[in-house]
């Protein structure tokens, strides 16, 4: 019984980051209202959310043989190297990485500052200028 509810669960999941990939690729390719640097932003977004969705069953992946070994040994790869900001990595490469926009991306959520629970997610190069050891005593001068 275990075992049935684990697979539909897993197909369910799957179903959906299949529908929600679909569909923002369609967007994606079908959207005149962006411009070049924001369709490369978002591309990327994608692309990383793929990649993750890989990663997650990467060992179903290979085991099924669906992914060859090679490729399959290169996703957490292509994971960091999207991550990157453009300070991290070499000063000659004009590439733009999700890191470069991951405060834009956030904000664009709209969350309000009231909502985040967690310290951290307000500012969170102030809240690790320090070894605050995830105490919030300090919140109030974050806020």
């Amino acid at each position: 019984d275990r075992w049935y509810q684990r697979r539909v669960r897993g197909a369910a999941s799957a179903f959906g980051e299949r529908k929600w990939l679909q569909v923002s690729l369609e967007n994606l390719s079908s959207s005149k209202a962006l411009d070049q640097s924001s369709q490369s932003v978002l591309s990327d977004v994608v692309r990383l959310y793929a990649l993750d969705c890989i990663q997650r069953d990467l060992g179903w992946f290979l085991s099924e043989q669906v992914l060859p070994v090679d490729q399959g040994k290169r996703v957490a790869e292509l994971i960091r190297d999207l991550c990157l900001s453009s300070h991290s990595s070499s000063p000659s490469e004009t590439k733009a990485y999700v890191g470069d926009h991951i405060l834009p991306l956030v904000e664009s959520f709209g969350i309000p500052d009231e909502v985040l629970a967690a310290p951290i997610g307000l500012d969170w190069v102030k809240f690790n200028e320090t070894d605050n050891r995830g105490e919030i005593e300090n919140l109030r001068a974050l806020l």
